[in-house]
């Protein structure tokens, strides 16, 4: 079994827990539990056959983020939900520290310690939860720094990254883009457009 495929699938199940998590029909909780975990357990093992890549841990960060969700909605599901999204956050800073130069991995983690503070504080853990906004403080500036470096590169890439109808290229733009402004206009193209 290819690495692709594993991870198709990996992704596919947690897009089918997804809609059994938000259409909440008798038994849906349960088999999106189900699911994520699934999810989870083959991020994972890729994780373990290739270790070095990004692409690999932040797929594992992911299906744990997921996860945390599903488990938080059960009865007495905080504490495990908060242990999930430790180890979430844990991948998130190494993401973090591995691209300091990434406005996508600054703001992954920005994000973590959000999502951290919000279970810390379903706990009752005071402690975490008041410690998140001193931690993350350091990754939000560094992500919003970076962001406005993307912005500023992209608005001039603009004046010449229109097509015939002086309408935003996302093609044109995709090929000359720098890696973290490439980051932004892969997530904000349109279905079916894969650039050239």
């Amino acid at each position: 079994q290819s690495a692709q495929a594993a991870r198709d699938v990996s992704v596919s199940l947690n897009k089918l827990a997804d809609f059994l998590a938000s259409r909440g029909q008798p038994g849906d909780a349960t088999q999106a539990l189900e699911h994520y975990q699934r999810s989870l357990e083959v991020s994972e093992q890729l994780l373990r056959d290739n270790p070095q890549s990004a692409q690999a841990q932040r797929d594992v960060l992911v299906s744990l983020e997921r996860l945390a969700m599903a488990v938080a909605a059960e009865t007495d599901g905080h504490e495990r939900a908060l242990e999930l999204q430790l180890r979430s956050l844990e991948i998130a800073l190494h993401l973090r520290e591995a691209n300091p130069s990434s406005w996508f991995f600054q703001r992954t983690a920005a994000v973590s310690f959000m999502l951290t503070s919000n279970r810390a504080q379903a706990t009752g853990d005071q402690q975490l939860t008041s410690s998140w906004p001193l931690n993350a403080w350091p990754v939000v500036s560094r992500c919003c720094t970076l962001w406005s470096r993307t912005a500023l590169n992209w608005i001039h890439r603009c004046t010449s990254c229109t097509n015939s109808s002086g309408r935003c290229s996302p093609r044109k733009m995709k090929r000359e883009a720098t890696p973290d402004t490439r980051v932004v206009v892969e997530r904000n193209m349109g279905p079916g457009e894969t650039g050239g």
